[in-house]
């Protein structure tokens, strides 16, 4: 398998275990960590002797979010025009729309922190497995942004259109009881025995054929996701006239400003 940066690649059998390996940044997804995502998703769609891909973090930490530090080295050296936003935005939906239509069977083993584009990740996957002790938070509204990536109608999909709305705009960090409660995880799970879940879930799907569990994603993606993505081909153009208002920039500035400090 081909060396990346940011991530981990490991093939046993028909699994594909997708490591986030940035453990000192919190696995806060850079845009070389885009970069590497969207290869490696694209690869997937043509590979037919993989039939289930594992997502995890390196470290105490699932994901941090997006890596905002990057982006505010990108405003000052004047790259980060609001084109530049509405390009990099434009990536992260291709990441998350390529990700859910994947064949393979997703499945996200979450441990410690998972922040805005790494819910983003989860989201778009089949299975999210939790620990207890682990987090989900979205602090896109802090940030001065909304919660992009086609996440928003993902998250309404699963969670509902109030719960949605108190999780967005109130920007609460929840704990694994709640997240499983409102069906935002499909388990919970010791922290010891994360990875013997996700091996549980594989190998009793791997027990059953293929071709039906297949088949079935795609008819409950078809039959959920249809309003979603007449959504979704708004959501780079609202995150450019965010960006030119100019309030993102000043908050994103704020928290790695506090981050330095």
């Amino acid at each position: 398998m081909k060396q990346f940066e940011t991530l981990l690649i490991e093939k046993n059998n028909n699994t594909l275990t997708i490591t986030l390996n940035r453990p000192e940044k919190a696995n806060a997804i850079s845009p070389e960590m885009m970069d590497e995502l969207l290869e490696i998703i694209s690869d997937l769609r043509y590979n037919s002797e993989i039939k289930f891909v594992v997502f995890k973090g390196a470290g105490k930490h699932f994901s941090g979010g997006a890596d905002l530090s990057k982006l505010m080295e990108q405003f000052e050296a004047g790259s980060y025009t609001t084109a530049a936003a509405r390009l990099i935005q434009s990536k992260g939906l291709e990441i998350t729309n390529k990700l859910e239509e994947l064949e393979q069977v997703t499945i996200v083993a979450i441990d410690g922190s998972c922040i805005g584009g790494g819910l983003a990740l989860a989201l778009a996957c089949d299975f999210r497995i939790m620990t207890e002790q682990a987090t989900i938070s979205i602090p896109e509204v802090e940030r001065g942004m909304f919660f992009t990536w086609g996440s928003t109608p993902r998250l309404i999909n699963i969670v509902g259109v109030a719960k949605a709305k108190e999780l967005i705009m109130l920007c609460d960090t929840i704990n694994s009881e709640e997240a499983v409660r409102m069906n935002l995880v499909t388990k919970v799970t010791p922290k010891n025995q994360l990875m013997d879940e996700v091996d549980k879930i594989i190998n009793k799907l791997d027990s059953s054929p293929f071709m039906p569990i297949r088949l079935t994603k795609k008819i409950a993606n078809a039959a959920s996701i249809g309003l979603m993505k007449n959504v979704m081909i708004y959501d780079t153009e609202l995150f450019e006239q965010s960006i030119l208002s100019g309030e993102p920039i000043d908050e994103m500035k704020k928290f790695v400003n506090r981050k330095r400090s």
